[in-house]
């Protein structure tokens, strides 16, 4: 479309229906692409996502719960975290989000930026807090 209208700047912006995953911008202009933008994965991409889909935040769910992962009191090397957060994605049903927490975290530029990153996955917790969650027999999980 941009070859065929050369001095027209075209911006194309997407928004898949699981808000805030693939979603971006492209600017072509004279048949080439001059600009692309991928918010960063979180409150940006939900924000950014939310106004391409022209949706109010408050009609849609905003991000999955975070599921309780027992990283405090753990060894702190930044491999070993990454694994037991990991594991906690997978098991709960977040392959996808376990893979990508992975990929961000590995591509981090501090120590103080993979927590950060983690902690926008998993609920950071110590074991002390996930064995005050017990199972009632008869009414299920409680704290």
């Amino acid at each position: 479309m941009s070859e065929m209208f050369p001095c027209v700047k075209i911006e194309h912006e997407w928004a898949d229906e699981d808000i805030g995953a693939n979603c971006g911008r492209r600017t072509y202009y004279n048949g080439e692409r001059i600009e692309e933008y991928y918010p960063d994965y979180g409150k940006e991409s939900i924000e950014f996502a939310a106004k391409v889909m022209e949706i109010q935040l408050e009609e849609h769910s905003q991000e999955r719960p975070k599921p309780r992962c027992p990283l405090i009191g753990a060894d702190g090397n930044v491999f070993n975290l990454i694994g037991i957060a990991a594991r906690t994605l997978r098991r709960n049903g977040m392959r996808d989000e376990a893979k990508e927490m992975s990929e961000r975290v590995t591509n981090s530029g501090s120590y103080n930026e993979a927590l950060s990153i983690i902690g926008e996955y998993v609920d950071i917790c110590s074991d002390d807090e996930m064995e005050e969650e017990t199972i009632d027999i008869e009414g299920g999980m409680t704290e």
